[in-house]
């Protein structure tokens, strides 16, 4: 596959992004990260005592020189600070501890820096913070909630094993779906969004039990993220039902996606749409649609022609067998001899992973500073430090990745790497 470039796309920087926050959206931020360092021990209890505004560093404010705040807004004088102030973080921290559960700090710091892949850091937390309407104990629970879900089910293995660890333990169950043609990541919607291609008809239910099938949702969600890069960072999902029929209905992996939308992947579906749904479906449109946030609820929509289609997807991105111009058909690629040989390579993964800790060093001291920052321009400069930090993180993931990630079907047939060069050529 390669990606057409007739199309124009337009990257925009959405609002609640971390170069798109208000005053009030970056101190809930703030608050956000502070929390998790405290319970990961990166922010020693004594920085309570540490002055930090946290406030919008607004050049009045600056001017005006207003008595700063300590870490959360709590001063030294408790009296300064009404108690309801620090009940809230107090709550806050609360939130975050109780859905952790036994994960211990260092643990928990791995698998929050493990999750971050190429994203950045920032952006990674602000998602939970608009899921959450920038309520941050309500964030908190949720992110911690999700850490530990990821812990429990091993999301990140399903990815760094993949194709490779399921054909050496012969898990047919979930190669018959790689093979199957029912999902696929393929094209960019205008805004630059990899599009999620599901076709229910392809969907057998007694060829793969639950487990395998919540796996393979996971694998193809998890890859989708490795073709995001900001100011995208949203996928679309187009669910082609034309020649849908009871005998491919399967509640099951339905609410198991919204689920992980609703509840563990925030803020990352830009659209869904639901094309050709036959009249059979209306009942179970019914069924479906009692477990769906309205969030999530408000980014589907149902389309009949290829007109409706094409106002969200550009026509070459669109098969011919629906109306488009594309040739396009999913065919799957069997794995190559040899394109996992670079796993092997222990010395040079270890030291490329040893580079990352060390960033991940630097980018939690740097997030430190800025939420110590007591006027406007120190929190320019050190946000500009986390920005930089960021960006090198995101670069290790890449020079780590084909030594901590088994090669699949869609690095075999060039979308990932397509969705690099996309980045390359229109995100300068």
């Amino acid at each position: 596959m390669t990606l057409d470039t007739t199309t124009k796309i337009e990257l925009i920087h959405d609002p609640g992004r971390i170069d798109n926050i208000d005053s009030d959206q970056e101190q809930k931020l703030k608050d956000m990260w502070a929390q998790i360092l405290m319970y990961t021990g990166d922010i020693p209890h004594s920085l309570e005592a540490t002055p930090s505004t946290l406030t919008s560093h607004s050049e009045e404010d600056d001017k005006k020189k207003k008595k700063k705040r300590h870490l959360f807004g709590i001063g030294k004088n408790k009296a300064e600070t009404p108690l309801k102030e620090e009940k809230k973080h107090t709550q806050e921290a609360n939130a975050f501890k109780e859905v952790m559960k036994d994960l211990d700090p260092a643990q928990a710091a791995k698998l929050i820096f493990m999750m971050i892949k190429a994203d950045h850091p920032d952006n990674l937390l602000l998602r939970f913070l608009r899921a959450r309407k920038w309520v941050v104990k309500d964030a908190l629970h949720m992110f911690g909630n999700t850490i530990y879900w990821r812990h429990e089910n091993n999301v990140d293995d399903i990815l760094r094993s993949g194709e490779r660890v399921a054909i050496e333990k012969n898990d047919e169950e979930f190669m018959v779906q790689l093979r199957s043609n029912k999902s696929y990541i393929w094209g960019h919607d205008f805004r630059g969004r990899p599009i999620v291609h599901v076709k229910t008809y392809n969907h057998d239910p007694k060829a793969q039990g639950e487990k395998s099938m919540e796996d393979f949702t996971l694998y193809v969600i998890e890859t989708a993220r490795l073709c995001l890069k900001d100011p995208v960072d949203t996928a679309a999902v187009f669910f082609d039902l034309s020649n849908f029929s009871m005998a491919n209905m399967d509640y099951g992996p339905v609410k198991f996606m919204i689920h992980c939308f609703a509840n563990h992947f925030p803020e990352c579906l830009g659209f869904l749409l639901i094309h050709n749904a036959p009249w059979v479906f209306t009942g179970i449109w019914n069924v479906i649609k009692g477990w769906i946030d309205p969030v999530v609820a408000s980014k589907i929509k149902f389309t009949k022609t290829t007109e409706d289609v094409a106002k969200f997807i550009p026509m070459e991105y669109i098969e011919k067998n629906l109306g488009g111009s594309s040739d396009h058909t999913y065919v799957y690629i069997e794995p190559k001899e040899g394109e996992n040989d670079l796993m092997k390579d222990t010395a040079t993964r270890d030291k490329i992973l040893a580079a990352h800790d060390e960033l991940t060093v630097k980018f939690i001291n740097a997030t430190v500073d800025w939420i110590k920052s007591d006027d406007k321009d120190t929190n320019q400069k050190t946000q500009s430090v986390k920005n930089q930090i960021a960006a090198q993180l995101a670069e290790n993931y890449w020079e780590s990745d084909p030594y901590v990630r088994s090669r699949g079907i869609f690095d075999r047939n060039g979308t990932i790497d397509d969705f690099k060069k996309l980045h390359s050529d229109n995100w300068k």
